[in-house]
């Protein structure tokens, strides 16, 4: 009964909005040049067209009508969403793209009919995978929030989707990075039409609409949490098992990318989300699994006189 639901979901569900799993530790000692720029002008032409297509029409007469324009310009085509399928196609961006990963062998083979490719902004490692969950469940969370008033219940039905037809039971995986790009989604929204830490609101009432105001920053969002690296997810138990054995492989690499974070900016980022939450898998982390193995080597290694 329960696989028979989870077909249906995933038949039902446009594809557009499924956005798959990402892998960033394979072949994470390989360099990439940051995509923050390239990726910010697209998306502010594509604000710019969501505004003047609904200049005097429906859809500009409120919030939620023109948020849903800005979310039918950035997510939604057959397959992936729309700027995770420019981002892979456009060549100016430099990404880490996997035909082989660690989620080999998950029991939800079909989740992982593509890895989504890794980019670098700012400094984070990331999927492509993120910047799909910031476009599209991010406005599913102010579709919510502008309903209820409150991110409550935003933040409980992102939780229940990635444990259900958005993660764990399709492809064995619980992304707290996913649960965290779909919150930063929200902010996104939220600072369209409202004051947010990020300044004034990004779009402004007009005669007919909105009008843009200032140009969006993607590296406002983003932050070392996008990162399955640094913040690992939960998995189920026998695709763990091969995650931890790529994780100790990875030990005697020259990883480009950062692997951990400092106790405080650890602290910060923990402080920030806390009321996404999250599901720590402290387990998970590079750097203490590394730190184990080097012990274990030692212990092994013979004494010689």
């Amino acid at each position: 009964m329960k696989m028979r639901t989870l077909v249906l979901i995933f038949i039902l569900i446009p594809w557009g909005t499924w956005a798959w799993e990402t892998d960033q530790i394979t072949n994470r000692e390989m360099a990439l040049t940051d995509s923050a720029e390239i990726i910010n002008a697209w998306v502010n032409k594509e604000l710019i067209k969501a505004t003047l297509e609904c200049l005097n029409k429906s859809c500009g007469k409120n919030e939620i009508n023109q948020a849903r324009r800005i979310f039918l310009r950035t997510s939604t085509t057959q397959l992936l969403s729309r700027i995770e399928e420019w981002i892979i196609k456009n060549k100016n961006i430099n990404k880490i793209v996997l035909k082989k990963s660690q989620y080999r062998g998950a029991a939800h083979p079909v989740a992982y009919i593509r890895l989504s490719p890794t980019i670098e902004i700012s400094g984070v490692r990331l999927g492509t995978d993120k910047i799909a969950h910031f476009f599209s469940e991010g406005f599913w969370y102010f579709n919510l929030f502008s309903k209820e008033g409150s991110e409550t219940r935003a933040i409980k039905w992102g939780r229940y989707s990635e444990e259900n037809f958005f993660g764990q039971k399709i492809s064995g995986v619980m992304s707290n990075a996913d649960l965290v790009a779909n919150y930063e989604g929200l902010k996104f929204y939220q600072s369209l039409f409202y004051l947010t830490e990020f300044g004034a609101p990004l779009l402004r009432k007009v005669l007919g609409g909105f009008e843009l105001t200032r140009p969006f920053d993607i590296r406002n969002h983003v932050s070392p949490f996008w990162d399955e690296v640094i913040l690992p997810s939960r998995y189920q138990p026998s695709l763990k098992v091969r995650v931890l054995e790529a994780l100790k492989q990875s030990c005697h690499k020259r990883l480009t990318a950062s692997t951990t974070l400092s106790t405080h900016d650890e602290l910060g980022l923990r402080l920030k989300y806390q009321n996404l939450d999250l599901d720590y898998q402290d387990d998970l982390k590079i750097d203490r699994i590394c730190l184990q193995k080097a012990n274990s080597d030692d212990c092994r290694t013979p004494f010689i006189n």
